[in-house]
């Protein structure tokens, strides 16, 4: 995208710039950018369906989901020649709308036969428990969601509700979900995009949830969620551990690292915009809250 145009006059609104692999000049505007995607200012990424994309290096922050059918390198971008080349899905260069084509279903196939995948074997990517000294994200968050002590009923229903980004307001049980992150303010000024899948899992009698990152997520480590009730009051506890690094290249994959860097910063506001919903849920449906 290099211009935006006044709809009623037709006149020109803006016009963007871009260097050689999509750095943004700095008066920039617009919801789509660099090769016609989505650019994430809080992030500084462009979303290419597949994967994201750091101008500042020129490269995926994820491994390509089809392998080395593209490149040797699971994370360059057209091959180091954004001049010639193009990937619009973050999956393959592309030199004709034809092979864009084929590779979009080749691209759907994979992405649905990952996720059963993901549901019979253990994931690619690292991930730690909670005070496992592991590299990579360590955060953590808690939030009061009813001024009084709720019933271990209320406790189970709002967890269920508010365990996954994403799939707020939606009763929840184990299994395997796709989760989205929102970034930037409420309403239409926000943007979402898909995080990947991860597999949930419910245990305490549904006061904990567990949520563990596949290998088609963007993130990797894990999520665990209680709702317990502290000084006479109901609160959530949020802990985010774990790395995105690929396991053989811990402590030596750059890429793996920047994702965990990433997560370090994001994570908490992720979840605490999911608690400030369960908190306006339980106002709504607990008296007392």
């Amino acid at each position: 995208m290099i211009a935006l145009t006044d709809h009623a006059t037709g006149a020109l609104a803006a016009a963007n710039t871009y260097d050689e692999f999509g750095k943004p000049g700095a008066a920039n505007s617009g919801t789509f950018g660099y090769t016609g995607r989505a650019w994430l200012p809080e992030l500084g990424l462009h979303y290419y369906k597949a994967r994201v994309y750091d101008p500042e290096l020129g490269r995926f922050l994820q491994t390509d989901p089809i392998g080395y059918e593209d490149s040797p390198n699971l994370y360059a971008y057209v091959l180091n020649d954004p001049v010639n080349l193009s990937d619009p899905l973050g999956l393959s260069r592309l030199p004709s709308e034809a092979d864009a084509i084929v590779i979009t279903a080749h691209f759907n196939l994979r992405w649905k036969i990952g996720a059963l995948e993901d549901m019979i074997r253990p994931p690619r990517r690292a991930s730690t428990e909670p005070g496992g000294g592991s590299p990579g994200h360590d955060f953590g968050t808690e939030n009061e969601v009813c001024a009084r002590p709720l019933t271990t009923k209320e406790m189970k229903e709002l967890l269920s509700k508010f365990a996954v980004p994403g799939h707020a307001d939606q009763s929840l049980t184990t299994g395997t979900y796709l989760v989205s992150a929102r970034f930037g303010s409420p309403g239409p000024g926000g943007r979402t995009f898909p995080g990947g899948w991860i597999r949930t899992t419910f245990s305490e009698g549904g006061r904990r949830v567990t949520n563990v990152a596949r290998d088609l997520h963007v993130f990797g480590g894990q999520a665990r969620r209680d709702i317990h009730l502290q000084g006479g009051r109901t609160v959530i506890t949020t802990r985010g551990t774990g790395t995105a690094q690929i396991d053989n290249l811990v402590g030596w994959d750059p890429i793996g690292q920047l994702r965990d860097a990433i997560n370090q910063k994001i994570g908490p506001s992720i979840f605490n915009a999911l608690d400030a919903g369960a908190a306006a849920y339980a106002q709504s449906k607990f008296e007392g809250c």
